[in-house]
């Protein structure tokens, strides 16, 4: 329930997890959850090893500005209109928070967390 969810984040808890059959496989996104609590980290070096092996093609198509990267399964169920770069969808800005607030206009992307790549210095 609704108020079962908010005690266990007022408690402390970091995701919750409902019982509904109807939004995908329960276990996988169990798993999912426990990875994102328990390697943070791994996301992290996954995401700045692919901005190293793309930084030239990012700075050529986005010099001065900051991209958010969106996992480009998420992009999709968004229907984001950019082209998806090697398994990422880029939102391009002119400040972090411009980022912020086109994705909390989307209800797809609201609660993801892009990792934002800053291209503003040479």
């Amino acid at each position: 329930s609704y108020e079962n969810c908010v005690r266990c984040i007022r408690a402390g808890a970091i995701d919750y997890l409902p019982k509904v059959i109807a939004e995908g496989n329960a276990v996988e996104r169990l798993l999912a959850s426990c990875r994102r609590v328990l390697f943070p980290e791994f996301r992290e070096n996954e995401r700045t090893a692919w901005v190293r092996a793309h930084a030239a093609q990012l700075r050529s198509r986005f010099a001065g500005k900051f991209v958010g990267l969106i996992a480009e399964s998420v992009g999709r169920k968004a229907e984001l209109k950019e082209e998806p770069l090697d398994g990422y969808m880029l939102l391009d800005a002119v400040s972090k928070r411009e980022i912020g607030e086109r994705m909390v206009q989307n209800p797809i992307l609201r609660w993801e967390k892009p990792y934002i790549v800053d291209l503003t210095s040479p």
